[in-house]
């Protein structure tokens, strides 16, 4: 009879970690938690992540991440259903912070705009270039296509800025060349010249801020 009551008290503590563990996993996942306390959870399981892959790619993985963290495994997986998850996520949180609060790099002057806005994320770029190449080497070829997924959806947004800063200037509005080829095809035109310069580390904007006022028509 002993054993009974043991087993049947062993078999609720058993049963309510379980609930337990599965509530918490719905609550961080429809955000119901308190944002300081995930916050708390997912930086120092960034920061970790870094220090990691400072020693190597190979390195990393979910118990290394546990251990180092000081985070129980099982807690990680609350957040993170694998390290590809963390990894996305982690690679999105940088883009987040790049685009915080961007629109308000718009003035009155659009060539002035797409210079402020060059040089912001010129300079995100290079402050997290390091890290986010370190963090693609974790995936595998499939994992990286994901991983590229969440990187366009950044790059559309930085499309449709340009366009909503050069939307701002009526006269540029109504100028010739949005008029003959329209605001999509110039807002395209400016955003993968904006890509190339990114992609060979140019820090010389003069060059395309004159072909730019050269294609308005503007000194």
């Amino acid at each position: 009879l002993a054993w009974f009551f043991i087993y049947k008290i062993f078999f609720i503590y058993a049963l309510t970690f379980i609930m337990n563990s599965v509530t918490i996993k719905i609550i961080i996942r429809e955000g119901l938690i308190l944002p300081k306390i995930l916050c708390d959870v997912k930086q120092q399981l960034f920061k970790t992540t870094r220090e990691i892959l400072k020693e190597g790619s190979d390195c990393f993985n979910m118990r290394a991440l546990a251990q180092r963290s000081d985070i129980a495994l099982g807690t990680i997986y609350n957040y993170y259903d694998s390290k590809v998850d963390l990894i996305i996520d982690m690679i999105s949180q940088q883009w987040e912070e790049c685009f915080y609060n961007i629109e308000s790099l718009a003035c009155q002057d659009f060539f002035l705009s797409m210079e402020k806005l060059y040089f912001h994320i010129y300079s995100h770029l290079r402050n997290f270039e390091s890290d986010w190449l370190k963090l693609l080497a974790t995936l595998s070829i499939k994992e990286k296509l994901v991983a590229r997924r969440v990187e366009k959806k950044y790059m559309d947004r930085m499309l449709d800025l340009i366009g909503l800063f050069l939307s701002k200037d009526k006269e540029l509005l109504s100028s010739l060349v949005v008029q003959k080829f329209g605001l999509e095809r110039i807002s395209r035109y400016i955003f993968d010249n904006f890509m190339n310069m990114l992609k060979t580390d140019n820090k010389d904007f003069s060059f395309l801020d004159f072909i730019l006022r050269a294609i308005f028509e503007k000194k």
